[in-house]
């Protein structure tokens, strides 16, 4: 599988354990590699073969300020969804998320979180020990893995 990068994107938003970081916002640092077959983008020339990633920097931006999360966990899985929901070239991602002022009265360059999400093929296969087992074979579907 192919992948696209998007890294060190800077984000302005209001996520924090403490009121204080919700109220003044802070920023956040926003690292993207997704799995995405570009083959089809790369013999055709045709940017809707592919994942146009200028559009997915300011809707992930528009997502990660949508709400106000306690933890960058709850961020970065929020932001994995919106990608594979909204984009099914998207067969995978990874999130990494930075907090470089995070508020433990020490030094520090960030604290961050990665997290890796992904679609996989299921097979569910109701009744299939019942009986005809050649008959009653399973179905097909993507299911999102966590």
């Amino acid at each position: 599988m192919d992948k696209l990068y998007l890294k060190d994107v800077e984000i302005f938003a209001h996520h924090g354990v403490f009121q204080e970081e919700k109220n003044l916002g802070q920023k956040f640092i926003l690292s993207l590699e997704l799995e995405v077959s570009l083959r089809e983008a790369a013999k055709s020339n045709d940017l809707t073969k592919s994942v146009h990633y200028g559009e997915l920097c300011h809707n992930i931006e528009k997502e990660f300020q949508n709400e106000s999360y306690d933890l960058i966990e709850t961020a970065a899985e929020k932001i994995a969804e919106y990608i594979l929901f909204n984009y099914p070239l998207v067969k995978g991602v990874k999130v990494l998320l930075k907090k470089p002022w995070a508020p433990i009265n020490r030094h520090l360059d960030y604290a961050a979180v990665e997290i890796y999400r992904k679609w996989s093929t299921v097979y569910l296969s109701i009744g299939s020990n019942i009986g005809n087992k050649k008959k009653n074979r399973g179905v097909c579907a993507a299911a999102y893995v966590c």
